[in-house]
């Protein structure tokens, strides 16, 4: 044995047996299929392919996404489920113009019903405008509905010219004739338009409506 190949052997070269004599390391097998081509993973089929760390797809095959956060703005993209939403009696939603990106926060909620003064005079509708920092109470009497029709009133804080009733107006004029709003989003904070409990069923937090809501007539 040579100096040269008792110093690989001291250093554990897998390359030389104890006699010192060079061993050549085994080429790995390769799998091949019956037509004499080599498999690799992205051969194999779908039911044999490596699965990551978690199952990212149901026992159908569908690809799985995480729950909605009933916590996080959602957006209805929907006219009548829109409308559905704003007319249900106790909606909080804000409008936005993706143009622009100037957004308004809205409070539509209706009139009791023992109320005499409004006994007689439809289904009337208070529309009110977020003008402070907390986002469930800081709103301002803007004007009301009645018989399908938006206006202001001599209590009202905004008259026709400004921007957040003209908005308002025009957004419910689109979604009256079931027809969304171009190039506006409506968001709501994952909460029912008529109870305002929590939506956690992701068909009821898309239409801004809970499940038992849904079926009362609004």
């Amino acid at each position: 044995m040579t100096l040269l190949d008792m110093a690989r052997q001291l250093e554990g070269d897998s390359s030389f047996d104890s006699h010192g004599n060079f061993v050549e390391e085994p080429t790995p097998a390769t799998e091949v299929n019956a037509h004499g081509v080599d498999i690799t993973d992205d051969d194999l089929p779908e039911n044999l392919q490596p699965k990551p760390d978690h199952d990212t797809r149901d026992h159908e095959g569908f690809e799985l996404t995480p729950p909605p956060d009933p916590s996080q703005p959602h957006k209805i993209n929907d006219a009548a489920a829109a409308l559905r939403f704003i007319m249900a009696g106790n909606a909080y939603f804000t409008v936005r113009s993706i143009k622009t990106g100037t957004r308004y926060t809205y409070r539509v909620s209706r009139a009791k019903n023992d109320n005499p003064r409004y006994a007689n005079s439809g289904e009337t509708f208070f529309v009110a405008l977020l003008t402070g920092p907390q986002n469930e109470t800081d709103y301002s009497y803007m004007g009301i509905i009645r018989n399908r029709e938006f206006r202001t009133t001599g209590k009202s804080r905004y008259n026709e010219r400004t921007l957040p009733v003209q908005a308002f107006r025009w957004v419910l004029g689109w979604l009256q004739r079931d027809a969304f709003p171009p190039q506006t989003e409506l968001w709501h904070e994952g909460r029912c338009g008529r109870c305002g409990r929590k939506l956690t069923v992701p068909e009821s937090i898309e239409a801004g409506i809970g499940p038992e809501c849904a079926g009362r007539k609004l």
